[in-house]
């Protein structure tokens, strides 16, 4: 957490008028971003201070804030403002280097398991989204193979050569000694239902499968690539409006399928839902979608590709993480509720992901 002073002294980019008042917002994100949110003396309402992840360079920062930019002035106004520094820039460096943004505060509440309303009130925004994102200037849409899909391709290569059978051994063995013993275990306990799971599935063979794709093209524009449930906010628990979709710091150029995947494979499944794929799920959000950007055939067929090799690698990413790189996460229990969610959606997962294999490439 950073001393109060360095915050203070890093919001005088935005403002040099004391006394300028700085709260946490929430808990650390998993990405190690820092949250907090501000209030000013001379400008109504709150902001939020964010960092940007440590390795982010200004270039993709400056991406990210035209981004933003971009679709506000196309009418998604549901993305927040971007606030600009006393000189005009948007984009403030602390002493260590690290980026930093200021944008408008958004209310809202996230929804891990929305209504059929709420979830095709989402997909719409989404939709709109990108819709407005595809004239970002300097960036026009292309046909090309997907950077996420060629990225799983090598990911499934590479878990081949290193299945979590012959590296649950070496992570036994090098177990982090500032790691609480409860939790050691309990990773443990989840690498075994991994395996068994991975296994029931039969995960090799579909890994098998996605290290020989040759993608198709398909159309790449600029996307959020991490637009979960949690950075999508309605105005209340049982509203249908959805106030705000926030966090974009992810944002690149891929398909617009990974954006779709992403928050509505990210839902609870609905009551009886569980063994569904997420078309079969979310009908209404795929249709609401549809009705205002269409799914090209190629883009349809990768939402449960993605979608399943998400949840496969998602899992491998914890793994490593906690026990190869020995990271810390200050809420423990989330991370292991995360790490819960995969286990759950793996085998559905990856059955819709093979009813629809063949025509991914």
């Amino acid at each position: 957490m950073y001393p109060h002073t360095q915050l203070t002294t890093l919001c005088r980019r935005w403002c040099d008028t004391a006394p300028i008042s700085v709260s946490p917002l929430g808990t650390r994100g998993f990405s190690g971003s820092q949250v907090f949110v501000v209030e000013f003396p001379d400008r109504p309402g709150r902001f939020v201070l964010k960092s940007f992840h440590a390795a982010a360079s200004r270039e993709h920062a400056t991406f990210v804030h035209d981004l933003v930019r971009h679709v506000r002035s196309e009418g998604s106004t549901q993305v927040p403002e971007v606030i600009p520094t006393l000189d005009s820039d948007a984009i403030a460096t602390d002493a260590e280097g690290r980026l930093w943004e200021l944008s408008r505060f958004m209310p809202g509440v996230a929804v891990p398991c929305p209504t059929p309303a709420q979830a095709a009130t989402a997909a719409t925004s989404l939709a709109r989204l990108h819709l407005a994102a595809a004239s970002l200037p300097d960036h026009p849409p292309r046909l090309y193979a997907s950077p996420g899909v060629e990225h799983r391709i090598e990911r499934s290569r590479q878990l081949l050569a290193q299945p979590w059978t012959a590296r649950r051994d070496a992570w036994s063995r090098a177990a982090s000694p500032r790691m609480p013993a409860e939790v050691s275990a309990a990773l443990a306990a989840r690498v075994a239902a991994a395996i068994e799971i991975f296994t029931a599935s039969d995960g090799n063979a579909f890994l098998a499968r996605v290290a020989t794709l040759q993608p198709n093209s398909c159309v790449l524009q600029p996307v959020l690539r991490d637009v979960w449930y949690d950075h999508v906010l309605f105005a209340e628990r049982t509203s249908d409006s959805v106030t705000a979709i926030i966090d974009l710091h992810a944002a690149g150029i891929d398909t617009p399928a990974t954006d779709l995947a992403r928050p509505v494979g990210s839902w609870a499944a609905p009551p009886e839902g569980e063994r569904l794929s997420l078309v079969e799920r979310w009908p209404e959000a795929f249709a609401a979608y549809c009705s205002v950007r269409p799914l090209s055939a190629v883009e349809a067929m990768l939402v449960p590709f993605l979608h399943a090799t998400g949840m496969l690698f998602g899992l491998d990413n914890w793994f490593r993480w906690t026990l190869e790189e020995h990271r810390e996460f200050p809420d423990r229990q989330k991370m292991l509720d995360r790490i819960d969610s995969l286990l759950t959606e793996l085998p559905v997962a990856i059955a819709a992901a093979w009813s629809r294999a063949g025509n991914v490439d």
